[in-house]
């Protein structure tokens, strides 16, 4: 789905079980097979989780948790 007028693109690949959506502000991808992950990104802002590892960046800094489930700040 493109629509120009609102400057929104949704893509889904069913052989994968993914889907990018990118709008003016947001972008985000997500699959479930080959390479799962989440991942969401908003300005500066980003969420990205593999299956394993959770961490979210903001303005350079970044924090998450590990495959321990410990908080690691980098």
């Amino acid at each position: 789905i493109h629509r120009l007028d609102n400057n929104i693109t949704l893509s889904t690949n069913p052989d994968n079980y993914s889907y990018s959506l990118t709008t003016p502000e947001i972008h985000s991808t997500a699959a479930l097979k080959h390479t799962p992950h989440l991942f969401v990104r908003r300005a500066t802002q980003r969420v990205h989780f593999n299956g394993c590892c959770f961490l979210v960046r903001y303005d350079g800094n970044s924090a998450g948790l590990d495959d321990n489930n410990f908080l690691r700040v980098y």
